[in-house]
């Protein structure tokens, strides 16, 4: 996995010590490009370069003894220096090793929102045109790299220059290791090429315990699993830091969350209730799917629904029967306000909600509507769904359970078609037993 160090709201910072520098201080030159990254590099060499506030000029004495405005301009020779010098210190591992044990000591940060733009002349690199372009009204006929660049970011800065802040929606689509901090790639709807890269740390994805995941390698690797199983899913967010000259944006789900989840379960309607209660019946958008459970989005919330609450028969493995993106019905069973502080350089809090819900409640019990189909002696084709040291779990052309004995010998697979007898029914219960008597394939 490549690995990058990456840190919001760190190049203002970085900017303002480089212009501090000098041409005729060949030292401190030195020094101020010693904290900057390779990314940073053009912007050192702008501040170095940048003409100096509009003012009164020192004079200078001619031959003659008259004064004339001295020019504070620098030459192209010395400009080249100073590029040469800022390329041999970053060529240098030992200076940048520095420079990313910098890096990691800010970490990502959430305290406010930022916007990073590019400098005239990278502005001038990024947006122009290589050929003519005709226009067509406001809108241009054909749509150039450098404009669809130019407009995804007009959009990135609005959503991060938003008040209240802007909920954007997208999809994950994978993840990556930056600052020594997972992070998950997202899309953007309404981003037409996906230009910019979104990213999203694990900190500000989710809830969880930092001494779960970061302790071992086993929960490093638990972490890596729960961010696979989430590719693919839908996911809302809101932008903080928006680098115009990379095409890179970092956001937070945790915000968005919270907004909405305040929508939900806190802002009461005019009949005295919030939009969702305990007891309420709604659909829920599928996010994470593993072996034995699976994780749902509930109007800014999340709960993890485990195999005994999704269905009232018996399924095989969770990640066999349901899909990311997949919308279910679930009851909502508890509903829980906690404040919640994530792990990131400067630590932020925020309102979650943790709901507990059924998929299994949300439905009628199949047996009262399917019972009286079968009979004792019956025998009827099903599909194997789970297999225990005690017991084969039969499912009944798509309508109930039947609990047959584990054979003697052998394991069943889960997913055979197979012919069972049924020997019992229990209807104050809603089960039936049997054996099976032949296997289908």
């Amino acid at each position: 996995m490549n690995e990058e160090k990456f840190t919001g709201g760190w190049a203002d910072d970085w900017s303002a010590s480089a212009a501090k520098s000098k041409a005729a201080e060949a030292t401190d030159t030195v020094e101020t490009a010693a904290t900057a990254t390779e990314e940073n590099k053009a912007d050192v060499t702008e501040e170095v370069n940048k003409p100096k506030k509009r003012g009164r000029k020192p004079k200078a004495e001619k031959a003659d003894g008259n004064t004339e405005a001295a020019e504070d301009t620098m030459s192209d020779a010395d400009k080249e220096e100073i590029a040469e010098t800022i390329d041999a210190m970053l060529d240098n591992k030992a200076l940048l090793d520095v420079i990313e044990e910098r890096l990691a000591k800010k970490g990502f940060q959430f305290d406010k929102r930022r916007v990073h733009t590019a400098t005239p002349e990278a502005r001038k690199e990024l947006y122009s045109e290589k050929e003519s372009v005709v226009a067509v009204g406001k809108e241009k006929a054909v749509k150039t790299d450098a404009y669809m660049r130019k407009q995804e970011y007009k959009t990135l800065y609005q959503a991060a220059r938003s008040v209240p802040r802007k909920i954007c929606w997208g999809e994950i689509n994978g993840y990556v290791k930056m600052n020594d901090t997972l992070c998950v790639t997202v899309t953007n709807d309404e981003l037409e090429e996906q230009m910019f890269m979104i990213i999203i740390p694990v900190t500000q994805l989710f809830p969880y315990n930092e001494a779960d995941y970061v302790n071992a390698q086993t929960g490093h690797n638990y972490m890596e699993n729960e961010l696979k199983s989430r590719i693919g899913s839908r996911v809302c967010y809101c932008i903080f830091d928006v680098l115009e000259e990379r095409a890179f944006a970092i956001a937070s789900r945790l915000s968005a969350m919270e907004q909405i989840a305040a929508n939900t379960f806190k802002k009461i309607k005019n009949n005295g209730e919030p939009v969702l209660k305990v007891g309420d019946i709604t659909n829920a958008e599928v996010v994470s799917v593993r072996q034995d459970r699976l994780k749902v989005f509930i109007n800014g919330a999340e709960a993890t629904i485990k195999s005994a609450d999704l269905s009232w028969t018996a399924l095989g493995p969770v990640n066999t029967e349901f899909s990311v993106g997949d919308t279910i019905p679930v009851k909502i069973l508890d509903i829980e306000q906690t404040e919640y502080t994530t792990y990131d350089a400067k630590p932020q809090t925020y309102r979650i909600y943790r709901i507990k819900a059924s998929r299994k409640e949300a439905t009628e019990h199949p047996a009262k509507k399917y019972i009286s189909h079968f009979r004792e002696g019956q025998v009827v084709s099903g599909t194997i769904k789970l297999y225990t040291e005690a017991a084969v779990f039969v499912n009944m052309q798509g309508k109930m359970d039947c609990r047959c004995p584990a054979p003697a010998v052998g394991r069943p697979i889960i997913g055979s078609r197979c012919v069972v007898r049924i020997t019992n029914i229990y209807p104050e219960d809603y089960k039936i037993t049997g054996h099976i008597i032949d296997m289908q394939n």
